[in-house]
């Protein structure tokens, strides 16, 4: 009997130790568990050395930014070639941008019908933004990818890698990355094989241009953010024998211009849009009026946040493909270039109801080789893009745009930023 009663003891006191243990686990665990209780912001001790699941964004953090909406450079009279398109926002301070300037860079030359050597013209610059000034919110950083572009490819990519610590950018929930500017120069040295009779600081007839942010990635640390920078410059033939000729031997210098975006407790959404236009050839001595495309071909549908009110809305890649199937020319067989008129981007939100959960977002890809003089060859127009959603719950955004006419070459002009 004492034997039994004291093996019935000894299991009723590991059952007791169990029940406790389980007990104070459950404890331990529903405390842990909820962050509200435990911590806040989800952060451990960081005199620990712990890492935390959901750290805050970085305080250091640039709050204020400026994100292009759309951009235009066209030509007064007539169709050019491309020497020097360039394109450059940029905010001077992290300061909030009632006391920040901003500049906005810009070029277009081309070639000497242009510049007064046989004729001149004058560059019109319509340039879309926005600035936003969001602390612990919003979060900033800007950048530049070189290229050195070459016929044939006339195309390049590489991989940027972003240093979020360097940039005091980490912690954010979501990163956008955005083509905030563009710029193509070939007025640059050539290579021994370019002939000799053709001067490259002419330009080229062109195939279309294309800039695009893809393929973002955010190392396991938090610290790096990777993408795929992309830049196209299309070099291609039209009436004149030496361009011709020296376009398979073609040299362009580019940038892409970037704007790294971090949002905390917000959404980022993509749409894209892909057409083709055509246009009839132009009629030698009058200005055609080439027309932008139908809004049922720019218009896309995309999810929103009914919660989060505020959006910035950028551009991740637009691609212009002119005469993509070889058609322009009736006697040819092999895609031709343009004397470009105009180029433009255009993003925007064309429906955006407070408490829905959809919007519509409009993308207008538009080229033009309208002209008062010779365009030699119908347009036919691909254009593809894509852009970026960035809702938040902050200080709301301001948009504006300028408008301005300036002297061949290259101008810098004051953006107003609130």
């Amino acid at each position: 009997m004492k034997q039994g009663h004291t093996g019935v003891c000894r299991w009723t006191a590991i059952w007791i130790l169990i029940v406790t243990t389980l007990l104070s686990l459950s404890l331990l665990t529903n405390c842990g568990g909820d962050d509200s209780a435990a911590d806040p912001d989800g952060d451990t001790d960081a005199e620990s050395g712990g890492e935390t699941d959901n750290p805050a964004p970085s305080p250091s953090a640039c709050p204020s930014g400026i994100v292009t909406n759309g951009f235009s450079l066209r030509w007064e009279r007539l169709n050019h070639r491309i020497s020097w398109y360039k394109l450059h926002p940029f905010l001077n301070a992290c300061d909030p941008p009632s006391v920040a300037g901003a500049t906005l860079d810009a070029a277009f030359i081309g070639g000497n019908f242009t510049t007064g050597e046989q004729m001149d013209d004058t560059p019109l610059l319509d340039y879309r933004y926005q600035t936003a000034h969001s602390p612990d919110i919003l979060g900033f950083a800007t950048g530049k990818a070189d290229f050195a572009l070459s016929a044939p490819e006339n195309q390049a990519e590489q991989q940027v890698d972003v240093s979020l610590v360097q940039e005091s950018l980490t912690g954010f929930d979501h990163y956008a990355v955005l083509v905030t500017g563009v710029e193509y120069d070939t007025r640059v040295e050539q290579g021994p094989d370019y002939p000799d009779d053709y001067d490259p600081a002419h330009g080229y007839t062109s195939r279309g241009i294309g800039a695009w942010c893809k393929d973002v990635t955010l190392s396991d640390d938090g610290a790096t953010l990777s993408f795929t920078a992309g830049l196209r410059f299309d070099h291609a033939p039209s009436d004149r024998a030496n361009m011709n000729r020296a376009i398979p031997e073609a040299k362009t210098k580019g940038a892409l211009y970037y704007t790294v975006v971090g949002v905390e407790n917000g959404a980022l959404q993509t749409a894209t849009v892909d057409y083709t236009l055509r246009y009839p050839e132009p009629v030698p001595l009058e200005d055609q009026v080439i027309e932008h495309a139908a809004t049922d071909l720019r218009r896309v549908e995309i999810a929103r946040d009914p919660d989060l009110p505020d959006a910035l809305v950028g551009v991740t890649a637009f691609n212009f493909v002119l005469d993509p199937d070889a058609e322009a020319d009736a006697e040819g067989d092999v895609p031709i270039g343009y004397y470009i008129r105009e180029f433009a981007v255009l993003a925007e939100l064309a429906e955006w109801e407070t408490g829905s959960e959809t919007g519509i977002v409009d993308f207008d890809g538009y080229a033009s080789n309208a002209t008062g003089f010779f365009a030699f060859y119908p347009l036919i127009s691909q254009f593809t893009g894509e852009v970026a959603v960035i809702q938040y719950d902050g200080v709301s955004p301001s948009t504006f745009q300028l408008q301005e006419a300036f002297s061949t070459g290259a101008q810098s002009f004051e953006l107003v930023v609130k």
